[in-house]
């Protein structure tokens, strides 16, 4: 069996929580993996550095990535307004997908020439908790995540995800996914993918980046994104027949080179204090899911639509079909009809604390 390596990424959000879960997986492999820690200058306290140093954590310091380097990727990124749930710690550099994807090709680099390319790599956050079902199926199996990809020009093996977007072309899900280090590492080229900076920042999902490097070449796949660029998802899209091949074109890779499959997991959210928040999507995984859903909840508060199964490109295509070419009054009446509620039970709540 081929060795599996975890890495955690990102801000050292909330110790405890990345403590725990890493406790989790040990109990689970023992000393069957590598569980590797890539942090920046300042984030560890000599205390925390020695406690996951028990625990066998490979440590790897790196330098910031400064603004006047993510610049060259995010050119506008000092233009753009700063939301004010900004994460601690924040900054403009965290207001960027590009910190993440140098990090994915910083630490790709550093592990290359230690393991085999057929190695499974998982990479997680910390700030983020996977189900113990997710560790047990990993160790028994897992050729079962990773499985052949016979059919896929780009991919030996499929790269693991727990969601994807119906309607979003590689909008696939980034807090936590993997595959072999020779597949990811196709992910992300020598440039950091600048070659994607004229498609960015863009109005689908930001982890969009992570994965639509290897398909960026595909004309339908540029089109969509420069219709995403200028404008929001909405249903009227799905009469444009550019949007559509590219969404046809996207659901074939997605059967080819992506296997999903979701798994119960919880977000510890910074602007909650840490407060754990179970990972809770609105899965298009039914006929009905497609046919009904868009009348009674607006196209914003559904995206992204999101698989949890692999399905083929029939079914995909199917149920794409389902959805309405417009954006139902319905949905919209429901959206004002729940936010007045809202804003009642939030007054009577305040006045009651008087």
């Amino acid at each position: 069996m081929h060795k599996i390596i975890f890495a955690f990424f990102g801000q050292n959000r909330f110790f405890s929580v990345f403590k725990k879960e890493v406790i989790k997986i040990r109990k689970c492999f023992n000393s069957t993996c590598e569980i590797y820690y890539q942090y920046e200058e300042g984030q560890l306290s000599d205390i925390e550095l020695k406690e996951l140093k028990n625990y066998n954590v490979i440590l790897r310091q790196t330098k910031e990535v400064d603004e006047e380097s993510l610049m060259k990727f995010d050119p506008f990124l000092k233009e753009r307004e700063i939301s004010k749930l900004r994460k601690m710690g924040g900054g403009l550099r965290r207001a960027t997908i590009w910190r993440q994807i140098i990090d994915l090709r910083s630490f790709l680099d550093f592990i290359n020439k230690d393991f085999s390319h057929k190695s499974y790599l998982v990479r997680m956050r910390p700030d983020y908790s996977m189900n113990k079902k997710f560790y047990k199926k990993l160790l028994i199996n897992p050729e079962y995540l990773f499985p052949d990809a016979p059919e896929s020009l780009v991919f030996n093996n499929k790269i693991w995800v727990m969601f994807a977007s119906a309607t979003h072309p590689f909008y696939l899900h980034d807090a936590v996914f993997g595959g072999t280090i020779n597949d990811l590492n196709k992910l992300i080229d020598s440039e950091n993918n600048l070659c994607l900076k004229d498609y960015y920042p863009t109005n689908t999902g930001l982890p969009t980046f992570f994965f639509i490097r290897p398909f960026i070449e595909q004309k339908n796949i540029q089109n969509a994104m420069h219709i995403l660029k200028n404008k929001s998802f909405d249903y009227a899209m799905l009469k444009d027949e550019r949007y559509l091949q590219a969404l046809s074109d996207y659901h074939i890779e997605l059967t080819k080179s992506f296997n999903v499959e979701y798994f119960d997991s919880t977000w510890y959210v910074q602007w909650l204090n840490g407060k754990g928040v179970k990972r809770i999507w609105i899965p298009f995984n039914t006929i009905f899911s497609f046919w009904v859903l868009p009348y009674l909840i607006t196209h914003k508060r559904l995206m992204p639509m999101a698989i949890e199964i692999n399905y083929s490109f029939r079914q995909i295509q199917k149920n794409i079909s389902l959805l309405p070419r417009h954006n139902p009054l319905s949905s919209v009446f429901i959206d004002k009809l729940l936010y007045f509620f809202y804003k009642i039970i939030k007054k009577v709540l305040n006045l009651g604390k008087i």
